[in-house]
């Protein structure tokens, strides 16, 4: 949501500039109009192939994402009890850094939050499948994953 805050912003912010340089209501300084032109980088002569179009089975596919975050919850459930599992994507995955005294407030109940970024369920359910869940049983578990799915389908 922040950062839909901040583009929004600078969006704003972009078009106010435009509406008044078109204007005439604002002047370039004479370092900056006479600054030559650098030439456009190269472009690549092998552009990336595009991926074949995604079907409604990929969301329901397990998927490897992210190894090393794997790893990482793997040895979380090393270090004590968790009592409180987060599971899911950005929203989950950042919530302890940018809402950082709400989820201290979790601390009495044993927290582990075990989101990644960018994530679509096929990326949780290969996690799933592959351990994270193994020989923990927490009270509580929040599922938030899906938002990354949205709109992938061919011809959506």
């Amino acid at each position: 949501m922040q950062t839909k805050t901040r583009f929004s912003s600078f969006a704003k912010l972009s078009t106010a500039l435009m509406l008044i340089a078109i204007s005439g209501g604002l002047t370039m300084p004479q370092s900056l109009a006479q600054t030559p032109q650098q030439p456009a980088p190269a472009v690549s002569a092998s552009p990336k192939p595009t991926p074949p179009p995604r079907t409604p089975s990929d969301a329901i596919t397990p998927a490897m994402k992210d190894q090393q975050r794997h790893a990482d919850f793997l040895f979380r459930k090393t270090e004590g009890e968790i009592g409180l599992l987060f599971l899911g994507d950005s929203i989950t995955d950042f919530w302890p850094r940018r809402g950082e005294a709400s989820w201290l407030q979790l601390a009495p109940y044993k927290p582990a939050n075990f989101g990644i970024s960018g994530d679509r369920t096929e990326h949780l359910l290969w996690r799933i499948a592959n351990g994270e869940l193994d020989g923990i049983s927490p009270k509580v578990t929040v599922l938030m994953i899906g938002t990354n799915n949205v709109g992938l389908l061919a011809g959506a």
